[in-house]
């Protein structure tokens, strides 16, 4: 018994006649190692086989690489299995595993060994922007909307149908058309609300200008004489007068205090003499 990822056995069929199970003998390990999975076709020493790189056609296969540790006199450095999955949305199961044309056995050297496996396990999920999109007519505010899912890829169940469809609400106005028309509604609204917000101020300018010209055809044209700030001239000789005090200003000396009055300057000055 051999414990392998990728083995090789001879099948040998049974004598017993039909319905009995085949024989299975010389059991090879192929690959008990797996050491990288990637999208490039090469990985250390190994390499995909030329026809599987060619019929690729822009498909992004995954490469499995595998080795075994197991060495034989014609695999000094022992075997490696490179399988090679490429995704067929259209097969159902488990796909398809061929080897390369030219290389029935799957080997042409008996060490290195390639394998072409295609199956729909090997698609990537449709996401919807992978989807082409066809739009149906509106039709009482209902549309349908077909997803024809491409190439390379499977619906998200695992289901193989190829489309599906989707009922969304919709309206006769064009989205841009709508938009428009919503643009125009806000700016007349702002245009009435600036004519209104002038015209009321226009009102109040004029009351405010009617109630001034009726308070002043109220009043009498007549104006009050304006009172004279000017001096008489019997006040000129009031106030250039002078007048001598005979009282003692304390205990350091007897003075005199003289006012005089300037009716030009309109301010008074005090004078203290000191008698001899």
């Amino acid at each position: 018994m051999v414990n392998s990822f990728v083995c090789r056995a001879t099948i040998v069929p049974s004598q017993n006649g039909a319905g009995s199970v085949p024989l299975l003998t010389q059991s090879v390990s192929l690959g008990d190692t797996l050491i990288g999975i990637t999208t490039k076709h090469k990985l250390g020493h190994l390499e995909v086989a030329e026809e599987f790189v060619q019929s690729a056609e822009g498909q992004s296969d995954i490469h499995f690489f595998y080795t075994s540790s197991e060495k034989t006199q014609a695999c000094s450095e022992g075997r490696t299995t490179t399988i090679t999955l490429r995704c067929d949305s259209n097969l159902e199961g488990n796909g398809i595993i061929s080897p390369p044309s030219s290389c029935s056995d799957g080997t042409c050297d008996g060490c290195n060994f390639h394998f072409l496996w295609k199956t729909r396990l090997a698609c990537r999920v449709c996401t919807e922007s992978d989807y082409q999109i066809v739009r149906g007519e509106c039709i009482h505010g209902q549309q349908t909307v077909h997803y024809i899912s491409p190439q390379g890829c499977i619906l998200p169940d695992g289901s193989a149908e190829g489309a599906f469809r989707r009922t969304i609400p919709c309206t006769v106005i064009p989205k841009e058309l709508q938009l428009l028309i919503g643009a125009g509604v806000g700016f007349g609204i702002l245009l009435l609300v600036l004519v209104f917000y002038f015209w009321k101020k226009n009102r109040k300018l004029e009351f405010k200008y009617m109630k001034l010209v009726q308070s002043s055809s109220s009043k009498d044209c007549e104006l009050p004489a304006a009172e004279s700030c000017a001096i008489d001239d019997d006040e000129e000789e009031h106030f250039d007068s002078v007048a001598f005090s005979d009282k003692k200003k304390g205990i350091l000396g007897k003075f005199r205090t003289i006012r005089v009055g300037n009716h030009k300057e309109k301010q008074y000055r005090t004078v203290y003499l000191e008698e001899e």
